[in-house]
């Protein structure tokens, strides 16, 4: 298909499975190499995002859209990067989550006793 960058990603169900298989269906229909791409984009925002995230970044999208925006984010850098006991970590800011931002509490915790 020469066309591909106007298949749209569409699936009613954030539920992992379900947007795994309409996004496998609708690749299917797609060069290798864009599968490929899109796969990475898929698995970048499952790790980063999680499931909310990757149903919220790429459904209802085009696979050119899907494409585009990613590759138009900026990369995340560390807040803290370190070392302990042989083990290498970085650590990274939060995710903004819109909904406790729009909540009238805000994104604050519950105070604490003692």
């Amino acid at each position: 298909m020469e066309d591909y960058n106007d298949l749209v990603l569409t699936c009613a169900s954030a539920s992992v499975d379900d947007f795994a298989k309409a996004k496998n269906q609708l690749l299917s229909q797609v060069p290798r190499d864009i599968r490929r791409q899109v796969n990475d984009i898929y698995i970048h925002y499952l790790h980063y995002r999680g499931p909310q995230g990757v149903f919220d970044r790429m459904n209802n999208r085009s696979i050119g859209t899907i494409i585009h925006e990613f590759a138009s984010l900026q990369p995340m850098k560390p807040v803290v990067s370190g070392e302990r006991d042989g083990v290498r970590f970085q650590l990274f800011e939060a995710p903004e989550n819109q909904e406790a931002a729009e909540s009238p509490g805000g994104s604050q915790a519950p105070p604490v006793d003692g």
